[in-house]
Protein backbone atom coordinates (compact mmCIF):
# COMPACT_ATOMS: atom_id res chain seq x y z
CA UNK A 1 0.00 0.00 0.00
CA UNK A 2 1.39 3.24 -0.92
CA UNK A 3 -0.76 6.52 0.76
CA UNK A 4 0.43 9.74 -0.40
CA UNK A 5 -0.71 13.49 0.70
CA UNK A 6 0.16 16.81 -1.09
CA UNK A 7 -0.75 19.93 -0.62
CA UNK A 8 -0.01 23.70 -2.65
CA UNK A 9 -1.30 26.79 -3.41
CA UNK A 10 -1.01 28.62 -6.66
CA UNK A 11 -0.54 32.28 -6.88
CA UNK A 12 -1.10 33.80 -10.60
CA UNK A 13 -1.53 37.22 -11.92
CA UNK A 14 -2.56 37.30 -16.06
CA UNK A 15 -2.66 40.95 -16.21
CA UNK A 16 1.51 41.60 -16.63
CA UNK A 17 1.00 44.49 -14.88
CA UNK A 18 1.68 46.39 -11.48
CA UNK A 19 -2.11 47.43 -11.68
CA UNK A 20 -4.32 45.01 -9.76
CA UNK A 21 -6.50 43.97 -13.45
CA UNK A 22 -6.59 39.40 -13.21
CA UNK A 23 -5.38 37.35 -10.39
CA UNK A 24 -6.11 33.96 -8.85
CA UNK A 25 -5.14 32.06 -5.90
CA UNK A 26 -5.65 28.66 -5.76
CA UNK A 27 -5.07 26.21 -2.96
CA UNK A 28 -4.96 22.35 -4.04
CA UNK A 29 -4.94 18.69 -1.30
CA UNK A 30 -4.69 16.12 -2.44
CA UNK A 31 -4.82 12.15 -0.85
CA UNK A 32 -4.13 8.93 -2.53
CA UNK A 33 -3.96 5.51 -1.47
CA UNK A 34 -2.69 2.66 -3.94
CA UNK A 35 -2.08 -1.03 -3.63
CA UNK A 36 -0.57 -3.62 -5.98
CA UNK A 37 -0.21 -7.23 -6.08
CA UNK A 38 1.18 -9.26 -8.66
CA UNK A 39 2.13 -13.40 -9.46
CA UNK A 40 4.76 -13.91 -11.58
CA UNK A 41 5.77 -17.55 -12.70
CA UNK A 42 8.40 -18.96 -14.53
CA UNK A 43 7.36 -22.22 -16.60
CA UNK A 44 9.92 -24.86 -19.20
CA UNK A 45 7.54 -23.17 -21.86
CA UNK A 46 7.91 -19.04 -20.78
CA UNK A 47 6.57 -16.94 -18.27
CA UNK A 48 3.08 -15.33 -16.72
CA UNK A 49 2.28 -12.30 -14.88
CA UNK A 50 -1.33 -11.62 -13.50
CA UNK A 51 -2.36 -9.05 -10.94
CA UNK A 52 -4.56 -6.31 -9.25
CA UNK A 53 -4.66 -2.26 -8.43
CA UNK A 54 -6.51 -0.57 -6.74
CA UNK A 55 -6.32 3.01 -6.51
CA UNK A 56 -8.31 5.90 -4.63
CA UNK A 57 -8.05 9.58 -4.51
CA UNK A 58 -9.74 12.88 -3.07
CA UNK A 59 -8.40 16.41 -5.00
CA UNK A 60 -9.63 19.88 -3.57
CA UNK A 61 -9.55 22.63 -5.35
CA UNK A 62 -10.65 25.86 -4.13
CA UNK A 63 -10.10 29.14 -6.61
CA UNK A 64 -10.58 32.84 -5.74
CA UNK A 65 -10.61 35.16 -8.71
CA UNK A 66 -9.96 38.85 -8.70
CA UNK A 67 -11.05 40.48 -12.09
CA UNK A 68 -9.77 44.63 -12.53
CA UNK A 69 -9.08 45.08 -8.80
CA UNK A 70 -12.30 43.46 -7.08
CA UNK A 71 -13.74 39.66 -5.89
CA UNK A 72 -14.81 37.88 -8.97
CA UNK A 73 -15.77 34.34 -7.89
CA UNK A 74 -14.57 31.32 -5.65
CA UNK A 75 -15.71 27.64 -6.78
CA UNK A 76 -14.56 24.81 -4.70
CA UNK A 77 -14.12 21.66 -6.52
CA UNK A 78 -13.99 18.03 -4.54
CA UNK A 79 -12.92 14.97 -7.12
CA UNK A 80 -13.14 11.58 -6.03
CA UNK A 81 -12.05 8.35 -8.11
CA UNK A 82 -12.32 4.82 -7.06
CA UNK A 83 -10.09 3.40 -9.87
CA UNK A 84 -10.16 -0.96 -9.92
CA UNK A 85 -8.43 -2.68 -12.17
CA UNK A 86 -6.75 -6.52 -13.16
CA UNK A 87 -4.14 -7.36 -15.30
CA UNK A 88 -2.48 -10.88 -16.70
CA UNK A 89 0.55 -11.04 -19.51
CA UNK A 90 1.80 -14.38 -21.14
CA UNK A 91 5.32 -14.61 -22.66
CA UNK A 92 5.25 -17.52 -24.64
CA UNK A 93 8.54 -19.23 -26.00
CA UNK A 94 7.81 -20.23 -29.27
CA UNK A 95 11.23 -21.19 -30.12
CA UNK A 96 14.62 -20.03 -27.87
CA UNK A 97 15.16 -16.96 -29.89
CA UNK A 98 11.10 -16.03 -30.58
CA UNK A 99 8.73 -15.20 -28.29
CA UNK A 100 4.89 -14.49 -28.14
CA UNK A 101 3.54 -11.65 -25.82
CA UNK A 102 -0.05 -12.07 -24.92
CA UNK A 103 -1.53 -9.63 -22.44
CA UNK A 104 -4.45 -7.02 -21.49
CA UNK A 105 -5.74 -5.32 -18.40
CA UNK A 106 -9.35 -4.55 -17.61
CA UNK A 107 -10.26 -1.40 -15.43
CA UNK A 108 -12.81 0.19 -13.90
CA UNK A 109 -13.30 3.48 -12.77
CA UNK A 110 -15.84 5.63 -10.84
CA UNK A 111 -15.60 9.52 -9.83
CA UNK A 112 -17.51 11.78 -8.05
CA UNK A 113 -17.63 15.46 -8.33
CA UNK A 114 -19.15 18.47 -6.11
CA UNK A 115 -18.79 22.30 -7.18
CA UNK A 116 -19.86 25.03 -5.01
CA UNK A 117 -19.39 29.02 -5.45
CA UNK A 118 -19.00 30.69 -2.28
CA UNK A 119 -18.57 33.86 -1.58
CA UNK A 120 -17.96 36.22 1.29
CA UNK A 121 -19.90 36.24 4.40
CA UNK A 122 -21.11 39.91 4.72
CA UNK A 123 -24.57 38.72 5.48
CA UNK A 124 -23.89 36.55 8.65
CA UNK A 125 -24.36 33.56 6.80
CA UNK A 126 -22.98 30.10 7.70
CA UNK A 127 -19.32 30.17 6.76
CA UNK A 128 -18.43 27.61 4.41
CA UNK A 129 -14.62 27.69 5.35
CA UNK A 130 -12.27 25.15 6.09
CA UNK A 131 -13.72 21.66 6.28
CA UNK A 132 -16.88 20.69 3.95
CA UNK A 133 -19.53 20.76 5.82
CA UNK A 134 -21.09 17.53 7.16
CA UNK A 135 -20.11 15.39 10.37
CA UNK A 136 -16.25 16.92 10.14
CA UNK A 137 -17.18 20.49 9.57
CA UNK A 138 -14.83 22.90 10.80
CA UNK A 139 -16.84 25.31 12.94
CA UNK A 140 -13.55 27.46 13.14
CA UNK A 141 -14.53 29.69 9.86
CA UNK A 142 -10.49 31.44 9.71
CA UNK A 143 -10.06 35.04 8.91
CA UNK A 144 -11.27 35.05 5.39
CA UNK A 145 -14.99 33.42 5.88
CA UNK A 146 -16.91 32.28 3.02
CA UNK A 147 -20.64 30.72 2.49
CA UNK A 148 -22.43 28.58 -0.31
CA UNK A 149 -23.81 30.43 -2.94
CA UNK A 150 -24.48 27.89 -5.24
CA UNK A 151 -23.73 24.57 -6.15
CA UNK A 152 -24.02 20.85 -8.29
CA UNK A 153 -22.76 17.43 -8.54
CA UNK A 154 -22.66 14.59 -5.48
CA UNK A 155 -22.42 17.53 -2.95
CA UNK A 156 -23.03 17.06 0.97
CA UNK A 157 -26.85 17.31 2.16
CA UNK A 158 -25.83 20.59 4.44
CA UNK A 159 -25.43 22.79 1.08
CA UNK A 160 -28.87 21.14 -0.56
CA UNK A 161 -30.46 24.35 -0.57
CA UNK A 162 -28.16 25.83 -3.06
CA UNK A 163 -27.92 23.00 -5.48
CA UNK A 164 -28.77 23.67 -9.31
CA UNK A 165 -28.48 20.78 -10.97
CA UNK A 166 -30.93 20.98 -13.80
CA UNK A 167 -29.98 22.56 -17.23
CA UNK A 168 -30.35 22.43 -20.65
CA UNK A 169 -27.89 20.77 -23.23
CA UNK A 170 -27.05 23.58 -25.87
CA UNK A 171 -26.93 21.05 -28.37
CA UNK A 172 -29.89 19.13 -28.17
CA UNK A 173 -32.04 21.16 -25.89
CA UNK A 174 -32.85 18.51 -23.87
CA UNK A 175 -33.51 18.61 -20.24
CA UNK A 176 -30.47 17.45 -18.19
CA UNK A 177 -29.88 16.38 -14.58
CA UNK A 178 -26.53 16.71 -13.31
CA UNK A 179 -25.55 14.15 -10.56
CA UNK A 180 -22.21 14.60 -10.57
CA UNK A 181 -21.48 10.66 -10.80
CA UNK A 182 -19.70 8.29 -13.59
CA UNK A 183 -17.92 5.39 -14.41
CA UNK A 184 -16.27 4.10 -16.98
CA UNK A 185 -14.71 0.04 -18.05
CA UNK A 186 -12.47 -0.70 -20.44
CA UNK A 187 -10.37 -3.33 -21.79
CA UNK A 188 -6.85 -2.72 -23.37
CA UNK A 189 -5.15 -5.59 -25.00
CA UNK A 190 -1.83 -6.00 -25.98
CA UNK A 191 0.46 -8.21 -27.99
CA UNK A 192 4.19 -8.36 -29.22
CA UNK A 193 6.36 -10.65 -30.94
CA UNK A 194 10.03 -10.42 -30.14
CA UNK A 195 13.26 -12.33 -31.97
CA UNK A 196 16.67 -12.09 -30.02
CA UNK A 197 19.84 -13.14 -31.15
CA UNK A 198 23.10 -12.85 -28.52
CA UNK A 199 23.27 -9.37 -29.76
CA UNK A 200 20.33 -8.17 -31.34
CA UNK A 201 16.79 -7.86 -31.18
CA UNK A 202 13.78 -6.81 -33.08
CA UNK A 203 10.09 -6.78 -32.22
CA UNK A 204 6.74 -5.70 -33.26
CA UNK A 205 3.70 -4.70 -30.88
CA UNK A 206 0.09 -3.86 -31.24
CA UNK A 207 -1.32 -2.07 -27.83
CA UNK A 208 -4.26 -0.03 -26.81
CA UNK A 209 -4.16 2.36 -23.93
CA UNK A 210 -7.29 4.04 -22.50
CA UNK A 211 -7.37 7.84 -20.43
CA UNK A 212 -10.19 7.62 -18.14
CA UNK A 213 -12.81 10.61 -18.23
CA UNK A 214 -13.78 12.87 -15.84
CA UNK A 215 -15.60 16.03 -15.13
CA UNK A 216 -14.34 19.40 -15.20
CA UNK A 217 -12.55 21.37 -12.62
CA UNK A 218 -12.74 24.81 -13.64
CA UNK A 219 -16.69 25.09 -15.10
CA UNK A 220 -19.43 27.71 -14.01
CA UNK A 221 -22.17 25.65 -14.30
CA UNK A 222 -23.93 22.14 -14.12
CA UNK A 223 -24.31 22.18 -18.14
CA UNK A 224 -20.46 22.68 -18.21
CA UNK A 225 -19.29 20.20 -15.42
CA UNK A 226 -18.98 17.44 -17.67
CA UNK A 227 -18.38 14.35 -17.76
CA UNK A 228 -15.98 14.03 -20.80
CA UNK A 229 -15.70 10.32 -22.10
CA UNK A 230 -12.22 8.57 -22.21
CA UNK A 231 -9.84 8.75 -24.73
CA UNK A 232 -8.63 5.79 -26.85
CA UNK A 233 -5.59 4.70 -28.31
CA UNK A 234 -4.37 2.15 -31.02
CA UNK A 235 -0.30 1.96 -31.54
CA UNK A 236 1.30 -0.16 -33.63
CA UNK A 237 5.29 -0.56 -33.03
CA UNK A 238 8.35 -1.95 -35.23
CA UNK A 239 11.81 -1.70 -33.87
CA UNK A 240 15.53 -3.50 -32.59
CA UNK A 241 17.63 -2.90 -30.48
CA UNK A 242 21.24 -4.08 -31.08
CA UNK A 243 24.63 -4.22 -30.08
CA UNK A 244 28.05 -3.89 -31.80
CA UNK A 245 31.71 -4.50 -31.48
CA UNK A 246 32.08 -6.12 -27.81
CA UNK A 247 29.38 -4.22 -26.78
CA UNK A 248 30.70 -0.75 -27.47
CA UNK A 249 28.40 0.15 -29.89
CA UNK A 250 24.32 0.21 -29.53
CA UNK A 251 22.21 1.45 -31.92
CA UNK A 252 18.19 1.21 -31.46
CA UNK A 253 15.60 1.68 -33.53
CA UNK A 254 11.66 2.03 -34.19
CA UNK A 255 8.93 2.80 -36.52
CA UNK A 256 5.41 4.17 -34.89
CA UNK A 257 2.39 4.77 -36.22
CA UNK A 258 -0.52 6.01 -32.87
CA UNK A 259 -4.53 6.23 -33.46
CA UNK A 260 -6.62 8.46 -31.27
CA UNK A 261 -10.07 8.89 -30.87
CA UNK A 262 -12.46 10.37 -28.74
CA UNK A 263 -9.10 12.40 -27.61
CA UNK A 264 -9.27 14.88 -25.01
CA UNK A 265 -8.84 18.68 -25.67
CA UNK A 266 -8.67 21.38 -23.27
CA UNK A 267 -10.89 24.32 -24.97
CA UNK A 268 -11.02 27.87 -23.70
CA UNK A 269 -14.04 29.74 -24.06
CA UNK A 270 -15.60 33.22 -23.15
CA UNK A 271 -16.68 33.52 -19.50
CA UNK A 272 -20.48 33.10 -18.60
CA UNK A 273 -21.95 33.93 -15.48
CA UNK A 274 -19.47 36.83 -14.43
CA UNK A 275 -16.13 34.15 -15.12
CA UNK A 276 -13.76 35.80 -17.38
CA UNK A 277 -12.99 32.49 -19.19
CA UNK A 278 -14.02 29.15 -19.58
CA UNK A 279 -11.39 26.36 -19.57
CA UNK A 280 -13.27 22.88 -20.30
CA UNK A 281 -12.24 19.32 -21.29
CA UNK A 282 -14.17 17.75 -24.63
CA UNK A 283 -13.69 14.82 -26.62
CA UNK A 284 -13.44 17.06 -29.88
CA UNK A 285 -10.68 15.33 -32.26
CA UNK A 286 -9.71 12.44 -33.80
CA UNK A 287 -5.55 12.41 -34.52
CA UNK A 288 -2.68 10.45 -35.84
CA UNK A 289 1.01 10.09 -35.21
CA UNK A 290 3.48 8.34 -37.69
CA UNK A 291 7.10 8.42 -36.41
CA UNK A 292 10.63 7.06 -36.34
CA UNK A 293 13.09 7.14 -33.58
CA UNK A 294 16.97 6.46 -34.20
CA UNK A 295 19.16 5.95 -31.01
CA UNK A 296 23.09 5.50 -31.26
CA UNK A 297 25.17 5.04 -28.14
CA UNK A 298 29.00 4.67 -28.95
CA UNK A 299 32.13 3.93 -26.27
CA UNK A 300 35.44 4.66 -28.80
CA UNK A 301 37.82 4.23 -25.87
CA UNK A 302 37.76 3.78 -21.79
CA UNK A 303 35.81 7.10 -19.94
CA UNK A 304 34.54 8.43 -23.60
CA UNK A 305 30.89 8.33 -24.44
CA UNK A 306 29.06 9.97 -27.61
CA UNK A 307 25.64 9.19 -27.98
CA UNK A 308 23.25 10.87 -31.17
CA UNK A 309 19.33 10.70 -31.20
CA UNK A 310 16.77 11.24 -34.52
CA UNK A 311 13.19 11.67 -33.76
CA UNK A 312 10.79 12.64 -37.09
CA UNK A 313 6.83 12.84 -36.61
CA UNK A 314 4.23 13.70 -39.14
CA UNK A 315 1.20 14.55 -36.85
CA UNK A 316 -2.05 15.68 -38.25
CA UNK A 317 -6.24 16.52 -36.54
CA UNK A 318 -8.49 13.61 -38.64
CA UNK A 319 -11.55 15.52 -36.90
CA UNK A 320 -11.55 18.30 -34.76
CA UNK A 321 -14.76 19.67 -33.44
CA UNK A 322 -15.55 21.98 -30.76
CA UNK A 323 -18.74 23.14 -29.22
CA UNK A 324 -18.80 26.88 -28.28
CA UNK A 325 -20.64 28.08 -25.24
CA UNK A 326 -23.69 28.77 -27.42
CA UNK A 327 -24.15 25.01 -28.43
CA UNK A 328 -22.50 25.53 -31.89
CA UNK A 329 -20.25 23.53 -33.59
CA UNK A 330 -16.47 25.00 -34.54
CA UNK A 331 -14.03 23.01 -37.35
CA UNK A 332 -10.27 23.27 -35.69
CA UNK A 333 -9.27 20.59 -37.71
CA UNK A 334 -6.49 22.69 -39.70
CA UNK A 335 -4.33 23.63 -36.56
CA UNK A 336 -1.76 21.46 -35.45
CA UNK A 337 -0.88 19.50 -32.43
CA UNK A 338 0.62 20.74 -29.52
CA UNK A 339 4.38 19.85 -29.06
CA UNK A 340 4.72 17.58 -31.73
CA UNK A 341 8.19 19.17 -33.88
CA UNK A 342 8.31 17.63 -36.68
CA UNK A 343 12.35 16.93 -36.65
CA UNK A 344 14.21 16.50 -33.43
CA UNK A 345 18.13 15.55 -32.80
CA UNK A 346 20.36 15.45 -30.09
CA UNK A 347 24.15 15.02 -29.87
CA UNK A 348 26.61 14.54 -26.86
CA UNK A 349 29.37 13.75 -24.90
CA UNK A 350 30.37 12.42 -21.75
CA UNK A 351 34.03 11.99 -20.56
CA UNK A 352 34.72 10.40 -17.11
CA UNK A 353 38.83 10.60 -16.18
CA UNK A 354 39.92 9.31 -13.48
CA UNK A 355 42.20 11.28 -11.27
CA UNK A 356 42.77 9.34 -8.07
CA UNK A 357 41.43 5.49 -6.89
CA UNK A 358 38.30 7.32 -5.62
CA UNK A 359 37.95 10.74 -7.30
CA UNK A 360 36.72 11.65 -11.06
CA UNK A 361 36.58 14.74 -13.14
CA UNK A 362 33.56 14.04 -15.40
CA UNK A 363 32.57 16.63 -18.19
CA UNK A 364 29.57 16.67 -20.60
CA UNK A 365 28.11 18.72 -23.21
CA UNK A 366 24.85 18.10 -25.40
CA UNK A 367 23.23 19.58 -28.15
CA UNK A 368 19.44 19.16 -28.85
CA UNK A 369 17.59 20.99 -31.90
CA UNK A 370 13.68 20.59 -32.38
CA UNK A 371 11.87 21.85 -35.53
CA UNK A 372 9.40 24.23 -35.09
CA UNK A 373 6.17 23.36 -33.03
CA UNK A 374 3.11 25.05 -31.27
CA UNK A 375 2.61 25.46 -27.23
CA UNK A 376 -0.75 26.11 -27.75
CA UNK A 377 -4.28 24.60 -29.09
CA UNK A 378 -4.88 27.87 -30.80
CA UNK A 379 -2.33 27.79 -32.93
CA UNK A 380 -3.14 29.51 -36.18
CA UNK A 381 -4.95 32.56 -37.56
CA UNK A 382 -4.28 34.77 -34.59
CA UNK A 383 -1.17 36.78 -35.61
CA UNK A 384 -3.31 39.57 -36.72
CA UNK A 385 -3.91 40.12 -32.46
CA UNK A 386 0.02 40.36 -31.79
CA UNK A 387 1.67 42.43 -34.51
CA UNK A 388 1.96 39.55 -37.25
CA UNK A 389 3.73 37.26 -34.62
CA UNK A 390 2.11 33.84 -33.07
CA UNK A 391 3.36 34.09 -29.90
CA UNK A 392 1.65 30.34 -29.92
CA UNK A 393 4.31 28.77 -31.73
CA UNK A 394 8.57 28.36 -31.54
CA UNK A 395 10.57 28.60 -34.63
CA UNK A 396 13.56 25.63 -34.77
CA UNK A 397 16.10 26.41 -32.40
CA UNK A 398 18.96 24.34 -30.77
CA UNK A 399 20.26 24.49 -27.16
CA UNK A 400 23.71 23.80 -26.03
CA UNK A 401 24.30 22.83 -22.77
CA UNK A 402 27.90 21.53 -20.83
CA UNK A 403 28.50 20.64 -17.39
CA UNK A 404 31.89 19.48 -15.16
CA UNK A 405 32.38 17.90 -12.00
CA UNK A 406 34.82 16.47 -9.54
CA UNK A 407 33.47 13.57 -7.56
CA UNK A 408 35.07 12.16 -5.26
CA UNK A 409 33.42 9.12 -4.00
CA UNK A 410 31.33 7.74 -2.27
CA UNK A 411 31.64 11.55 0.03
CA UNK A 412 31.92 14.51 -2.04
CA UNK A 413 30.65 16.13 -5.28
CA UNK A 414 31.02 19.55 -7.01
CA UNK A 415 29.00 20.10 -9.49
CA UNK A 416 28.85 23.16 -12.39
CA UNK A 417 26.60 23.01 -15.12
CA UNK A 418 26.05 25.93 -17.96
CA UNK A 419 22.55 26.02 -19.21
CA UNK A 420 21.20 27.26 -23.00
CA UNK A 421 24.83 28.45 -24.07
CA UNK A 422 22.91 29.63 -27.43
CA UNK A 423 20.86 31.67 -25.24
CA UNK A 424 17.92 30.77 -27.06
CA UNK A 425 14.35 32.12 -26.17
CA UNK A 426 11.14 30.19 -26.47
CA UNK A 427 8.14 30.00 -25.30
CA UNK A 428 7.05 27.49 -22.96
CA UNK A 429 3.53 27.64 -22.48
CA UNK A 430 1.01 30.45 -23.86
CA UNK A 431 -2.77 31.18 -23.20
CA UNK A 432 -5.22 34.16 -24.80
CA UNK A 433 -7.38 34.60 -21.99
CA UNK A 434 -9.33 36.33 -24.56
CA UNK A 435 -9.99 39.24 -22.32
CA UNK A 436 -9.74 42.80 -23.61
CA UNK A 437 -6.96 44.81 -21.84
CA UNK A 438 -5.63 41.64 -20.71
CA UNK A 439 -2.01 40.37 -21.71
CA UNK A 440 -1.49 36.67 -22.77
CA UNK A 441 -0.38 34.69 -20.12
CA UNK A 442 2.86 33.36 -21.54
CA UNK A 443 6.33 31.59 -20.21
CA UNK A 444 9.77 31.53 -21.82
CA UNK A 445 12.69 30.16 -21.13
CA UNK A 446 15.43 31.24 -19.00
CA UNK A 447 18.26 32.60 -21.09
CA UNK A 448 21.88 31.58 -20.67
CA UNK A 449 22.70 30.85 -16.59
CA UNK A 450 24.86 28.48 -14.87
CA UNK A 451 23.67 25.82 -11.76
CA UNK A 452 26.17 25.21 -9.26
CA UNK A 453 26.30 22.04 -6.25
CA UNK A 454 28.16 20.96 -3.97
CA UNK A 455 27.39 18.32 -1.72
CA UNK A 456 28.66 15.61 0.83
CA UNK A 457 27.02 12.59 2.33
CA UNK A 458 28.11 12.23 5.91
CA UNK A 459 29.76 8.93 6.76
Amino acid sequence: MAPAKWKKHHLQEFDNSAADLFRVSRPQTEEQESFEIRLESDFSWGKTTVGAYLWDSEYDAWQTTWFFGGFNDSPRTLHETENTAVFGQIDFDITDQLSLSVGGRWIDEEKTMCQVFTGRDATGEQPFYGNWPGPDYDADAGADPRYAIKSWGACDSAIAATAQNNYTDLVTGEAKVFTGNESWDEFTPRVGLTYTTDNHMVYASYSEGFRSGGFNGRNNNAANSGPYDPENVESIELGFKTMWFDNTLQINGAIFSVDYSDKQEDVILPGVDGAVTLTIVQNAAAASIDGMELETLWIPTAGLTLSANLGLLDSSYDDYMVVDGTGNALDKGGLDLRRAPDMTFTVGAMHEAQLTESSFLVSTIDYRWKDDYCTSANNKGIEGNFSGNNPGCNDAYGILDASISFESRPLERLFERLKNLTDEIYSLYFLDVGAASITPLAQRTQPRYMLRDYGRKAR
